[in-house]
């Protein structure tokens, strides 16, 4: 997943006027602020599902601020960028999702567990 910020919703509105100026097609300025807060508030929900992950800010220069492989987090300058969904570690949405599955399905035990020696392939 490729993701692009840029510092405010003014910024985006400003960037599309560039576009139409250029002869590219406008959007009103509401439907701009309104996708800017959705897609922040969107990021880490999305970013949970994708493999790979890399955000760039694009306020001025284009600028790597996160990169992730899987479950490896390569990059993070997200503290640097505060308007950008903090909140894209992969392990802590797993944890949780995983207590969840815990929760719903006691009959499942976890693997190792003394009482469940027929769940390690080993014993």
């Amino acid at each position: 997943m490729l993701y692009v910020a840029v510092n405010s919703a003014e910024t985006a509105i400003k960037r599309v006027n560039e576009i139409v100026e250029l002869g590219g097609h406008g959007i009103p300025p509401e439907t701009i602020k309104k996708m800017y807060k959705q897609s922040n508030d969107n990021l880490p929900k999305v970013a949970y599902y994708a493999d790979d992950v890399l955000i760039f800010d694009n306020s001025k220069q284009f600028t790597s601020v996160y990169q992730r492989e899987k479950v490896i987090e390569i990059k993070n300058e997200l503290s640097n960028y505060p308007r950008i969904k903090q909140n894209l570690s992969c392990s802590e949405i797993v944890q949780k999702d995983l207590k969840k599955f815990e929760n719903k399905n006691p009959e499942i035990k976890a693997k190792k567990e003394p009482e469940n020696k027929k769940d390690s392939p080993k014993d």
